[in-house]
C-alpha cells in the first residue's frame, strides 16, 4: 500500500501519472508497482534455507483489484491564490452588553501567615495612558492577526465605543482610568472575539490544482467498550452510542465504525443497503477548510458514499441547526470541493460529486439515499448551485420558515416538487402552513 500511496502522489508531464483508481489495473503501473515492491523486498543476507518463490505482480494484481474495488476516488484540491490576496476586518458596531467592569480597589495588603495581621503597603501601579483607548490597544495589538500599521483605524474605533460605554456608567477619570488600566485585557479578548466574526479574505483570481487523482482511504483507529455490534441494534442509552463499535458492513470500506448519534447509525443502515461503497472520513482525507472568522478549520463530514451515479459528501445536522452560521459556512466550502471535484472526476471519465446536507427528522428506516440526492436540494441553497430561482427561493423559505414543511412536502410529492417553478411553490407552501401566500412571499423573500 506505501508503493500505491508514493505512486498515486507522482506526475508524468504535470499530470498524475494514476488519474484514477481505476488507472492501478493498467499493465505498465502494475509493473511499476511489482518493480518497486521487488526492490524493497531484497533480503540483506542470503536464505539459508530455500523457499517458495513470492509471485510478486500476482499479489499486487490481487491488491490492486481489491483496493479499486473498496474505494472512493476522491482528488486531492487545492485552491492556489493568483496574484495578491487582501484580507483584513470589516468595521463593526461591539456588542458592550456584557462590559460592565466596576472599579477596584488598588490598595496592596500584605499578611503575616503565622499571626494572621495585615499589613498595608499602598496603591499598586499600573502604567498609565493619556489617551483612555490606548489601555484596550495595547493589549489588542498583542494579538497575532492585529497589526497596528495595518488595524489601527478600526483598533482605535472600536475601543473607542468601549471607552464611550464606560463613560455612561463611570463618572469621574479616576474611575475609567481604573477599569481600564485593571480589566484592558478581558476587554481586548471580547473585542477580538468579536472582529473575528467581521474578518474577510479577498483573492482577486485563483486556481483549482488537482495534485492527486485519488488519495488512498486513511486508516483510522478506534476505543470502546464491549463487543461489536450489528448496524441493526440500537444502543440502549442512544446518548452513549459514541462509546460502542459497529461492524458487520457488507459495503463500508472499514471493517468496523463508530457513530456519535443514533441519527449516523440509521444512516449508515441506508448506505448499507442503497450505496455501492461508503465509509466515515477521519481528519485529513478530503482536506476541507471553512471560514470561521479569522480561522480555517478542517471540516470532517459524516460520511463518503458512492451510488450507482454520484459520489457522496453527506451531513446530518438536528433540524433545529440547519442554519447556525457554521453548518453554512461548512455546506459552503463543501459544495465548492464537490463542485472541483466533479470537473476533475467527470473529465476522466468519472462521477459527480454532491454535498447533501441532511434533517435528523428526514433520516428515517424507509428513506432512500435516491431519495436524498434528487431532492435534498430543499434544505441548503449551498446544494445546486446550477438550480432554476425558485431552488433558491425554497432555501430562503427555510430561513424564515419550518424546515420540516419543506421536507414533508419534497419527499411526499418529489415528482410535483422538481416541476414546480417559483410561484407554484410558494404557494403549495402556503397551503401547508398556517402562512398565507402573501407572508410566505415575503417571508421567502422572493417577491411576488
Amino acid at each position: 500500500m506505501d508503493v500505491i500511496a508514493e505512486i498515486s502522489r507522482e506526475k508524468k508531464q504535470g499530470q498524475s501519472l494514476v488519474p484514477t483508481s481505476a488507472a492501478l489495473t493498467q499493465t505498465d503501473i502494475q509493473q511499476q508497482i511489482t518493480r518497486r515492491v521487488q526492490e524493497r523486498m531484497v533480503p540483506k543476507q542470503g536464505d539459508l534455507l530455500a523457499t517458495e518463490p513470492l509471485h510478486v505482480a500476482d499479489v499486487v494484481q490481487k491488491t490492486v483489484a481489491v483496493l479499486v474495488e473498496q474505494t472512493i476516488d476522491i482528488p486531492r484540491i487545492s485552491v492556489v491564490p493568483k496574484g495578491p490576496v487582501k484580507s483584513g476586518y470589516k468595521a463593526f458596531k461591539l456588542d458592550l452588553s456584557k462590559m460592565n467592569f466596576q472599579p477596584q480597589d488598588m490598595t496592596l495588603i500584605g499578611q503575616g501567615l503565622k499571626t494572621g495581621k495585615q499589613i498595608l503597603y499602598g496603591e499598586s501601579s499600573t502604567v498609565a495612558e493619556t489617551r483612555l483607548e490606548d489601555y484596550i490597544v495595547r493589549e489588542l495589538i498583542n494579538y497575532d492577526d492585529v497589526s497596528y500599521d495595518e488595524h489601527a483605524e478600526l483598533i482605535y474605533e472600536l475601543s473607542g465605543q468601549a471607552v464611550a460605554h464606560f463613560k455612561t456608567y463611570l463618572k469621574t477619570d479616576e474611575e475609567l482610568h481604573n477599569v481600564l488600566s485593571s480589566y484592558g485585557k478581558p476587554i481586548a479578548e471580547n473585542i477580538h472575539l468579536q472582529m473575528a466574526h467581521s474578518y474577510y479574505e479577498d483573492m482577486s483570481e485563483s486556481e483549482v490544482v488537482v495534485s492527486q487523482g485519488f488519495t488512498p482511504i486513511k486508516s483510522c483507529a478506534f476505543t470502546a467498550e464491549g463487543e461489536i455490534l450489528p448496524l441493526h441494534q440500537a444502543p440502549d442509552d442512544k446518548g452513549k452510542i459514541a462509546q460502542y463499535v459497529y461492524g458487520g458492513f457488507s459495503k463500508c470500506a472499514y471493517p468496523v465504525q463508530k457513530f456519535h448519534s443514533d441519527t449516523e447509525r440509521v444512516l449508515a443502515g441506508l448506505l448499507e443497503r442503497d450505496a455501492r461503497r461508503w465509509f466515515r472520513p477521519v481528519a485529513g482525507q478530503l482536506n476541507i477548510y471553512y471560514r470561521s472568522g479569522a480561522s480555517q478549520p478542517e471540516y470532517v463530514p459524516d460520511f463518503i458514499a458512492a451510488t450507482a451515479d454520484f459520489n457522496l459528501i453527506i451531513e446530518t445536522k438536528a433540524a433545529k441547526d440547519m442554519e447556525a452560521a457554521d453548518v453554512k459556512a461548512k455546506a459552503d466550502a463543501a459544495a465548492t470541493w464537490c463542485k472541483h471535484a466533479s470537473e476533475y472526476s467527470q473529465a476522466q471519465g468519472g462521477k459527480p460529486w454532491k454535498y447533501l446536507l441532511v434533517p435528523h427528522d428526514a433520516v428515517t428506516h424507509n428513506a432512500t439515499i435516491a431519495a436524498f440526492t434528487s431532492s435534498v436540494r430543499y434544505v441548503s441553497r449551498y446544494l445546486s448551485m446550477n438550480s432554476s430561482s425558485w431552488h433558491g427561493c425554497s432555501a430562503q423559505w427555510t430561513v424564515a420558515s419550518d424546515l420540516s414543511l419543506v421536507a414533508e412536502f419534497a419527499f411526499l410529492q418529489p415528482d410535483r416538487y422538481d416541476t414546480m417553478n417559483r410561484a407554484e411553490l410558494i404557494e403549495a407552501l402556503a397551503e401547508r402552513s398556517e402562512l398565507t401566500k402573501a407572508q410566505t412571499a415575503a417571508y421567502a423573500g422572493c417577491g411576488a
